[in-house]
């Protein structure tokens, strides 16, 4: 039997149906296997006093409250402020591979600041629990006492990055939690890059700028902040922004008194990665 001729329009159409089937089963495939890249968060605990979430940078981040049992749970200015310092260095230069900020707000002092050693040894644990990242202690204490030391130490085992203030004062002296072992301790610089003279010489894992950080208020105006509580926001700020391009922990592996920029760039270095992946530098 004969076999009729297939007109030739129909190997047109027949290849043309053929080409757009396997260009949507690759499509279909590439979609599939590829990973989806999602914005990442990163959740940061400030152990200080309460944070007022109406100071203007704060409409940047999401806060949660998480009181500190038996402890003062007003919002305070210094908290406040560190909050926001913390944010702005976060979202200084934002993309869109920049991490979303929640913030923890771990109340552990009073209205004007003050507290006791327990307090901050409760709060860190309180903050340990709440599933964050990172802990901002922009504070600290010269008494060494086993329930902070404790607490620390279980914060770490859960994989907590801790930061703290190295501390306010002329010459070389112990703050805690800021000389644990494994605590970021931050120390600050002045508008010229130098050392600030009032920061402790203690050795300092970090440096950031600690000289007249000004911080809009929720009723306008600007409050002027210096010393090592502003310059710790700061680098804790600017580590959360690069927080998915860094290992934290090799940012402690040494006690260099290394700047906060040179210090990330290195860490992402280390990974393999391109700094410049990183806005906040």
């Amino acid at each position: 039997m004969a076999l009729a001729p297939v007109h030739p329009r129909r190997w047109v159409q027949r290849a043309l149906v053929a080409v757009v089937v396997i260009v949507f089963a690759m499509a279909a495939i590439f979609i599939v296997f590829t990973p989806v890249e999602t914005v990442s968060k990163v959740r940061v605990a400030i152990i200080d006093g309460g944070i007022d979430p109406t100071y203007p940078a704060l409409n940047k981040a999401k806060i949660e409250v998480r009181s500190v049992p038996g402890a003062p749970s007003r919002v305070s200015e210094h908290g406040s402020a560190m909050a926001a310092i913390m944010v702005e260095s976060a979202s200084a230069k934002p993309s869109t591979r920049s991490p979303t900020i929640e913030i923890v707000d771990v109340p552990a002092l009073d209205v004007s600041g003050v507290g006791e050693v327990e307090d901050l040894a409760t709060g860190i644990t309180t903050a340990t629990q709440q599933d964050v990242d990172m802990i901002v202690a922009a504070l600290g204490t010269e008494m060494d006492v086993p329930e902070l030391k404790e607490a620390v130490r279980q914060a770490q085992n859960d994989g907590v990055t801790i930061f703290s203030a190295a501390g306010n004062g002329i010459g070389d002296f112990a703050s805690y939690p800021a000389q644990y072992e494994g605590v970021i301790s931050v120390g600050a610089l002045n508008k010229s890059g130098r050392r600030l003279r009032f920061t402790n010489t203690r050795a300092t894992n970090l440096l950031a700028s600690g000289e007249e950080i000004r911080v809009e208020s929720p009723g306008g105006g600007a409050q002027p902040y210096s010393g090592t509580s502003p310059a710790t926001a700061i680098a804790a700020g600017k580590i959360a922004a690069c927080w998915p391009l860094i290992a934290p922990h090799t940012l402690d592996q040494t006690r260099r008194n290394t700047p906060v920029d040179q210090a990330i760039e290195e860490s992402i270095e280390e990974q393999g990665k391109d700094p410049r992946e990183c806005k906040s530098l």
